[in-house]
Parts: structure tokens; C-alpha cells; sequence
């Protein structure tokens, strides 16, 4: 059963686990389970994606009751008009404390050109774990606060890309 963080007359919030396609594609093979079909199963309605996570990204899907919804939703995700931020869990402290990684990403091939990208975020907890790995006697991880939004050219500095945190 799917975790639904919020609904009402217009929108599902639903919590997506890693490692579940959104919907049938060339791109996911073989799955079995797709988390449209199991929230239409779960709600007894049909129901209509607005934007899409990949399979091995966890997270918040909002899903639209109606066509019309979904469709005023995706526009505004591909207007870049939705406001997204990402906790991500990661190993070790990242110096300093808030910062800007520029990392430009390949595009749909590796070999392909690569697009501008970069991702502000802000250290908010760290933890000593005292489990011994290696040469380790403890593990240190952090939690941050992240956001990335698409450059609209070379020459947008100020603008960020939209993608899942990896």
C-alpha cells in the first residue's frame, strides 16, 4: 500500500519509495509494479501524473484527480514555476557549511554534451555513528538541504537546474 502524505478533491501527495517506476516505459524493462496503477488500485479512481521521479529517486508525487489538473500542474513544472527542495542524507561533512557544487551533468547519453548544472545547499545536522568500517572507528554523515534549478543559458548564472538529487 502507497504511503499518501495528503489529498483532497483536486491532488494525491503520495510518498514514493525508491526502486518504483512511476509508469510503464521503454525505459523501466521488465518492472512489474508501477506506482500510477497501484494508487488507481489503492483509491478505486483514475488518477493523472503531473510530474515524474526516477525509479531509484525517493520522494513526493503529486498526482492529479483530473486531466485538466495535471495539465495546469505540468505547465507549471515545465515553466520552472514550482519551488523544489530536497533533504538529502550524505557521508561525511561537507566544508563549508553551505555552498554551491558546479558539476555539469550529461544529458540523456553520457557521451552526449554535458548541461550546466548547479545545486546551493545548507548543512543542517551532523552525526557521529559509532560503527567501525575500515579504517573508521565511526561514521560521520550529514543531513542538507538542497536545491537546484535549471540555467536558462551560459550566461544565467543566477538560475539553477531542476533534477533529482544523486
Amino acid at each position: 500500500m502507497l504511503d499518501i502524505i495528503y489529498q483532497d478533491d483536486a491532488l494525491i501527495a503520495v510518498n514514493k519509495p525508491a526502486n518504483l517506476a512511476v509508469h510503464r516505459s521503454k525505459m523501466v524493462g521488465n518492472a512489474e509494479e508501477f506506482l500510477i496503477e497501484l494508487l488507481r488500485e489503492q483509491i478505486g479512481d483514475n488518477v493523472y501524473l503531473a510530474h515524474r521521479l526516477d525509479r531509484a529517486t525517493s520522494g513526493v508525487l503529486l498526482v492529479a484527480r483530473s486531466k485538466e489538473m495535471a495539465a495546469a500542474l505540468g505547465e507549471q513544472f515545465m515553466g520552472r514555476t514550482v519551488h523544489k527542495q530536497y533533504l538529502a542524507v550524505v557521508r561525511g561533512w561537507p566544508e563549508p557549511a553551505e555552498d554551491v557544487i558546479d558539476y555539469p551533468l550529461p544529458g540523456s547519453r553520457e557521451t552526449g554534451p554535458r548541461r550546466e548544472a548547479r545545486t546551493r545547499y545548507r548543512r543542517l545536522a551532523t552525526i557521529e555513528v559509532p560503527i567501525e568500517l575500515g579504517r573508521y572507528p565511526q561514521q560521520r554523515y550529514a543531513l542538507l538541504l538542497a536545491n537546484r534549478r535549471a540555467a536558462a543559458s551560459a550566461r544565467s548564472a543566477s538560475t539553477w537546474r531542476t533534477s533529482t538529487i544523486r
